[in-house]
């Protein structure tokens, strides 16, 4: 999978406006950073998809 298919998807899931998708997105479009190391954000990403963090903000 290239990296803008990789962005596609997250942002499919996500959306445009979400934190995680926006430094996604800078990390994949970053030509410094290896692909296996995408790869692993993104399966991250991926495997997290509707996963809220508890205990950040209870309110």
């Amino acid at each position: 999978m290239t990296r803008t298919e990789m962005m596609d998807n997250v942002i499919k899931v996500k959306g445009f406006e979400n934190d995680t998708v926006i430094m996604f997105c800078k990390i994949a479009e970053n030509q410094n950073i290896s692909k296996e190391i995408v790869e692993i954000a993104y399966e991250t990403i991926m495997k997290r998809e509707n996963k809220k963090f508890h205990g950040l903000n209870n309110n």
